[in-house]
């Protein structure tokens, strides 16, 4: 899997996860059944942009592939990177569901590009699911969940896969807001003439922000929340 930089979208996507895992059950209260889920409308709805074979010597080239691998999740590389970012030993379904039900639904458009020698920014625009206003709106009801489970004596030593599975069973895509962002990434030409993110550039933080719908603004405070409960 090509991720464009690697570290740096692998860090993109483990922003993204902090923050779904507290995502869901935002249009529902605790306890209330999940709608029967319709996959065909789920697989369909929204549709995903096309995946197409872009070229990477190129700063727009590369900024899309950036993005496309962020829509089209790899299931190995996704677990892989639960893995090391969460402190679980295996994969439940219900974050793969989560992550790549909110990644297909990133639409972008790239715009004007600026090259300098071997650096280069691209600007973009993206639609994406409003992140913040998802999990300070269910917040509330997640801690709850925990709370009620810490009560009755259950099993919370991986309180973070208790909320993936919470968000899993109550979530309501179409209820999601999304919201449109501009962002600048910042790249660099390797040896192989390919242009892939900079990551020591520090305007790149605000494009991670961007595709994550605030996730970087959010990461640190969700993670000291699940802490409260280990």
């Amino acid at each position: 899997m090509y991720l464009g930089g690697g570290c740096f979208m692998k860090k993109v996507l483990a922003l993204l996860l902090v923050v779904l895992i507290f995502a869901g059950g935002c249009s529902r209260k605790p306890g209330d059944s999940a709608p029967a889920q319709d996959s065909t409308r789920q697989s369909e709805t929204p549709s995903q942009q096309e995946r197409k074979v872009h070229d990477t010597k190129t700063p727009e080239g590369a900024t899309a592939s950036v993005l496309d691998e962020v829509i089209h999740l790899d299931r190995e590389e996704t677990e892989a990177l639960i893995r090391q970012h969460l402190s679980i030993k295996e994969v439940p379904e219900s974050y793969y569901g989560i992550l790549s039900q909110v990644c297909k639904r990133i639409k972008y458009k790239t715009g004007a590009s600026k090259i300098d020698g071997n650096k280069a920014e691209v600007e973009v625009a993206v639609t994406v699911i409003d992140a913040k206003k998802a999990v300070y709106g269910c917040m509330p009801g997640a801690l709850a969940h925990l709370a009620a489970l810490q009560i009755a004596g259950k099993d919370i030593s991986e309180p973070e896969v208790v909320l993936a599975n919470y968000a899993a069973s109550n979530i309501d895509w179409d209820k999601m807001q999304t919201i449109k962002k501009d962002a600048t990434l910042y790249l660099i030409k390797n040896r192989n003439g390919e242009w892939t993110p900079d990551q020591n550039h520090p305007g790149n933080v605000t494009f991670v922000n961007a595709v994550s719908g605030g996730a970087v603004d959010l990461a640190q405070s969700l993670k000291s929340f699940a802490e409260r409960f280990q």
